[in-house]
């Protein structure tokens, strides 16, 4: 299968930001992962930050394709997600397994930025550092879809039929796989919330193995993401984040 990453890089009306470089950072790191790679540039309009942006991009990843969005500031990228994927999902290759991306954080200021920082890395690092797991897309012909944070028996949102969704929005999927499962959507709910992109498997998908795959379990939104690192990631394989705030 062809590995696609389509990243969803907003642009906001300030200049180049310290959470810029963690994700250029991680793109850097991981691009040899994808067969194709693919940014969709979202800006409120600002096209001399759009073509900072867009330098700086091509100076890591030259070889990448770059398409312009119009970002919505309330529905954010699920705007896109909605319009452009999943009403799109036909138009996709049969053979293309996409790992959707933004770069989480950079309009967030109201956060622990340490924090988030190790949040952002290990969202790169549970879905690219091995990817051995994308061969369950081989061996198993009904699976959709696999990512991070996998958490189920979540009702808040009301379009999310299933109750599960990938909190921070990083995660592949096959669209011709998920385009099976399509005609559950409920075209009427969805479209309005800026959580449809992180919920919208949980809208389609039922809460079982063998149609999506968790690659890490439940978390609390009161986590504290440093601890959750020295949880999950590998004591030899923590060197890979940028910030180490006394990790050992």
């Amino acid at each position: 299968m062809k590995k696609i990453l389509l990243y969803y890089w907003f642009v906001p009306d300030f200049c180049w930001c310290h959470l810029y470089n963690i994700h250029l950072k991680n793109i850097s790191m991981y691009k040899n992962r994808f067969d194709e790679i693919r940014f969709v540039i979202a800006s409120n309009g600002d096209s001399e930050n759009v073509e900072l942006t867009v330098d700086r991009l091509k100076s890591v990843v030259p070889e990448a394709e770059f398409s312009f969005y119009g970002n919505d500031k309330e529905l954010r990228e699920s705007n896109y997600f909605y319009n452009e994927v999943v009403a799109k999902l036909s138009d996709f290759s049969k053979d293309e397994l996409i790992f959707f991306a933004h770069n989480k954080g950079v309009a967030s200021w109201y956060v622990d930025k340490d924090s988030l920082i190790y949040w952002i890395d290990f969202m790169y690092w549970a879905n690219l550092y091995d990817i051995s797991f994308l061969s369950s897309f081989y061996d198993n012909i009904e699976l959709c879809t696999a990512g991070t944070y996998f958490t189920d028996d979540y009702k808040y949102w009301s379009f999310m039929k299933y109750g599960w969704h990938y909190s921070g929005t990083y995660f592949w999927f096959s669209p011709n796989r998920v385009l099976k499962h399509i005609e559950k959507f409920n075209e009427n709910v969805p479209g309005n919330s800026r959580y449809f992109t992180e919920g919208f498997f949980g809208s389609v998908i039922e809460n079982d193995d063998k149609y999506r795959l968790a690659l890490f379990g439940n978390r609390s939104s009161k986590t504290d993401y440093r601890q959750f690192v020295q949880q999950y990631v590998p004591r030899k394989e923590r060197k890979i984040f940028i910030n180490i705030y006394g990790l050992q």
